[in-house]
């Protein structure tokens, strides 16, 4: 059975094993400074903790800026990025981000504005395929981003569905905003439904991400690599520091 959060899943496998072997190198510089405190100084044992610490972040974070999937997580971040700006223009409240937080809102707002998408995606996402149809085909979309919306959310729903969607009504769409913002969020939406599409005949859904990100041009400055990697810079410190200041207290 196809469910919403298939493509999240399988776009975040190829970190999986990265992040246990950063967990494991966590858990060696923890032993590594126990066993120094005992056989050093209580100073180097944790120049030794925090230098194993600073070395298996920074591992990670040069294979991943390294790794094929830099560009292509750009381009989601800034997608993710642009769903939750346009969602507290129209709202005025934070997007829900689980699946309980959609059903909650749903309950709680039994109706949506005028040619709104939004209701349709929440729908798609609790699982509700036939209320999600049912209020995508009253819809009455009038520009040419709430036209295109509206097809991302039909191929969504049919690929939920269990078909493969007709993607060519979509592409057109697409080719009609005008707007570069608009039509750097919709080449990645697009993208996202042919990762589906890609996932459901086994294919690899980074491709269309990745070819996405290649046409977009730039992104948000806060979405970044270069900026990624500076607010890593400062949680790595922050850890250090406290991670110091836990070594002081406990000897």
């Amino acid at each position: 059975m196809r469910e919403f959060d298939d493509i999240s899943r399988a776009l975040g496998r190829p970190f999986r094993g990265h992040r246990l072997l950063l967990v494991v190198c966590f858990i060696v510089a923890g032993i590594a400074a126990r066993f120094a405190a005992e056989a050093f100084a209580r100073e180097i044992a944790i120049v030794i903790g925090v230098a194993l610490l600073i070395a298996s972040v920074g591992a990670y974070w040069i294979w991943f800026e390294r790794s094929r999937y830099a560009g292509g997580f750009e381009a989601l971040l800034d997608h993710e990025l642009a769903e939750r700006r346009s969602w507290l223009r129209t709202f005025g409240s934070r997007m829900p981000r689980n699946r309980a937080q959609a059903r909650r809102w749903l309950a709680e707002h039994p109706a949506s504005p005028s040619n709104d998408p939004w209701r349709v995606s929440l729908l798609s996402w609790t699982g509700d395929l036939a209320a999600a149809r049912t209020t995508l085909d009253s819809l009455a979309p009038e520009t040419p981003d709430e036209r295109f919306a509206a097809e991302i959310q039909r191929g969504t729903i049919a690929y939920l569905e269990g078909a493969d969607p007709d993607l060519s009504a979509a592409r057109t769409a697409l080719a009609a905003l005008t707007d570069s913002r608009e039509r750097r969020h919709g080449r990645v939406c697009l993208a996202i439904l042919e990762g589906r599409t890609a996932l459901a005949s086994g294919g690899d859904p980074w491709l269309p991400i990745l070819a996405a990100r290649a046409e977009m041009g730039d992104v948000d400055s806060t979405v970044t690599i270069r900026a990624l990697g500076i607010r890593l810079a400062f949680v790595v410190g922050v850890a250090v520091l406290a991670f110091v200041g836990l070594a002081l207290l406990v000897h």
